[in-house]
């Protein structure tokens, strides 16, 4: 069964947000916002919408339950592969082998 509050504090953690900065944005309370991540209150779609909005995912996305590995862009990632989108074959090979010694410890 799909857990609306794990998967909220979940985008919140791997994009650094506090509950504080996102409520917030969502026009909510930050007591509203903890009861929606403890299941005490279920999000409104047009809350869950803005939440989508605010991290940049579809709707599919946040609702994505398939227990398949799937990877939830940070804002760090989602600068790189911005960075990167105009960049020639060769030389996103070069930042590959760049980040595979990176991540080999050389």
């Amino acid at each position: 069964m799909f857990d609306l509050g794990a998967r909220i504090r979940e985008l919140r953690k791997l994009n650094n947000v506090t509950a504080v900065k996102l409520s917030a944005k969502l026009g909510i309370s930050q007591g509203q916002l903890s009861r929606i991540e403890n299941n005490v209150n279920t999000a409104q779609f047009d809350t869950i919408m803005r939440i989508c909005d605010f991290f940049s995912i579809t709707l599919s996305e946040f609702f994505n339950d398939d227990n398949s590995e799937h990877i939830v862009l940070t804002s760090e990632l989602k600068e790189l592969l911005n960075s990167a989108k105009d960049l020639t074959p060769s030389q996103l090979e070069a930042i590959q082998s760049i980040i595979k010694a990176i991540k080999e410890g050389r």
